[in-house]
């Protein structure tokens, strides 16, 4: 299946058979990515009368019971209703996006001369707006992949005051100022694992005052998706995306993003 995709002036061509998911894969039965030390996801096979969802039990066939948090147990897409009860849709992108592959070596905060309240720790690792802002920044879409980019971080435990590199705010005006409307990192969170509650870096990108209102348009349609990697094997650069969501409606719900290589052969209008 050909997929035609037409970014700034140019039309680009994608094979549908050739996508390449990033999200984490959740096994309730083995190793998990999780955050804030919280209780491994699990899954529970469903009883109910007489019947018993397991076919190891003698079951007729299986059936289970899921608990998990969006947030901690793997990659994840967030709406604004995640910082603001005033929003309860579920998030909704577009089916099909321009998306670009960033990497970033992270550097400590205070070497950066960039910002984010409160102050962290000496040795924290950001992700700033001078780590960005070397790229071609051109898509509604934005994938961050952080360097080093070892396979641990599938099933990586995240705990403590500062377990992963966090936006500076200016990293996130930055993005908004070249359009960034959806946002994809391969960290569990955009701030910092424990700022007093504040998540300065999520207000910034959804754009709410002390009141948790929206002081711009549109921004209640920006997402951000959390938990990604990006395997070395897909390189810096422009993609096609297909952020998949369950319609759920609720702050924060599972996804898997699939990212398709594009390619601009020479006679494509002609063939189109």
């Amino acid at each position: 299946m050909k997929l035609w995709f037409e970014h700034r002036g140019q039309r680009y061509q994608a094979d549908g058979n050739t996508g390449i998911s990033l999200a984490l894969p959740l096994d309730f039965a083995g190793s998990q990515p999780s955050f804030y030390g919280v209780e491994p996801a699990s899954a529970q096979a469903l009883e109910a009368g007489n019947f018993v969802g397991d076919t190891a039990r003698g079951g007729s066939c299986n059936v289970e019971r899921l608990e998990l948090t969006p947030h901690c147990h793997g990659t994840h897409t967030e709406s604004i209703a995640h910082l603001s009860h005033a929003f309860t849709e579920p998030p909704c992108p577009p089916a099909w996006m321009a998306a670009r592959v960033v990497s970033v070596m992270t550097h400590v905060c205070k070497q950066t001369g960039e910002t984010y309240p409160p102050p962290g720790q000496a040795n924290e690792k950001v992700i700033s707006r001078a780590d960005l802002s070397a790229a071609d920044i051109d898509t509604p879409a934005l994938i961050v992949r952080t360097r080093p980019n070892d396979p641990g971080k599938r099933q990586r435990q995240y705990q403590g005051d500062n377990p992963h590199p966090y936006f500076t705010l200016e990293a996130i005006d930055w993005l908004l100022h070249r359009g960034v409307e959806h946002l994809l990192v391969d960290t569990p969170s955009i701030d910092r694992g424990q700022d007093d509650g504040s998540l300065p870096a999520h207000r910034r990108f959804w754009a709410l005052n002390e009141d948790r209102q929206p002081t711009q348009e549109t921004v209640a349609e920006r997402t951000v998706t959390e938990f990604v990697f990006v395997p070395d094997e897909v390189p810096d650069g422009l993609y096609l995306l297909n952020l998949q969501l369950p319609d759920w409606c609720t702050d924060a719900v599972p996804s898997r993003p699939v990212v398709f290589p594009l390619a601009c052969p020479k006679n494509l209008w002609e063939e189109g």
